[in-house]
């Protein structure tokens, strides 16, 4: 009797072979897509930011930046990172590495955020930077540390305003919802309230600009009147040409948008008047 031979095993190519074939070559590129992933988002070893040592880097939408600050328990920090082409997102972190300790503020006109915080506890504090979700793709940052010293009783009311200032932007972004601009709106009327208490004039100058701002965007320019007028006039008792100019543009935009079209036009030759002084060395002051 004829034994028929046996096919050799790599020829056998049933359909039930060819699917696990191809379900296990999808399972090692997904895997190892996966290791590339992670190694390209792998948080960096923190490096050291120390008083006096600014620090400028690129930042890559797929990295996050890492420094780590040294801080006794009732010492006040302050950081200021200077966006150069993006929008960075920053957290301080507490020695636990997860309680986020910092208050945020975008500041008027200059790229510049700041990071205030005061430590509860002595130990290695971590400050992470990466880009936002609307930022171009490239760029480039500048991190110093503006102050460091130890705590007063003035601190701790303004990181409360620091705080309410910062959810108020961060509801106020442009990709937000009308209802999360509303509500940030609101937290810049608590936070103007905390500033006025303070007493900090420029802060006061930079949270009406804000509300000017957002009022109008939102189209309620009848809302953002008495909030540019507010600001003008507090800009120039602060003699801040700069900001009264600027304040006094959106004034114009403001009445245009009411449809107060000489109004706007007479505003805006004020602004321009304010604008072509300043072009010609008068004094300029910056809202910090």
């Amino acid at each position: 009797m004829l034994i028929p031979a046996s096919k050799p095993f790599c020829l056998l190519r049933t359909k039930s072979t060819r699917s696990q074939i191809s379900v296990a070559v999808f399972l090692l590129i997904n895997l190892a897509t996966a290791g590339v992933v992670r190694a390209r988002t792998q948080t960096e070893e923190p490096r050291e930011l120390l008083p006096n040592t600014p620090i400028q880097r690129e930042l890559r939408r797929d990295e996050t930046h890492s420094y780590k600050i040294t801080l006794n328990a009732g010492t006040y920090l302050r950081i200021s990172v200077n966006q150069k082409g993006i929008y960075v997102r920053t957290q301080i972190l507490a020695p636990n590495g997860v309680d986020d300790i910092g208050a945020y503020t975008s500041l008027t006109g200059t790229g510049v955020k700041t990071v205030s915080a005061i430590a509860e506890t002595t130990g290695s504090y971590r400050l992470d930077l990466r880009q936002g979700n609307d930022s171009p793709p490239n760029g480039s940052y500048e991190v110093k540390i503006d102050e460091l010293r130890p705590a007063t009783d003035q601190d701790r009311p303004r990181l409360d305003a620091e705080n309410v200032e910062s959810e108020a932007q961060e509801l106020t972004l442009p990709f937000n919802t009308a209802e999360q601009k509303r509500q940030g709106v609101a937290k810049y009327e608590e936070a103007l309230v905390l500033w006025r208490k303070i007493g900090d004039r420029k802060s006061v100058l930079r949270v009406l600009w804000f509300l000017a701002k957002n009022h109008r965007e939102m189209g309620e320019p009848n809302l953002a009147l008495p909030y540019s007028e507010q600001g003008i006039q507090t800009a120039r008792e602060m003699g801040d040409r700069y900001q009264e100019a600027n304040l006094t543009l959106l004034f114009g935009i403001v009445h245009r948008s009411l449809g107060e079209n000489q109004e706007a036009l007479d505003t805006f030759n004020r602004a321009r008047q304010l604008f072509k002084s300043l072009s010609k060395g008068q004094p300029m002051a910056a809202t910090t």
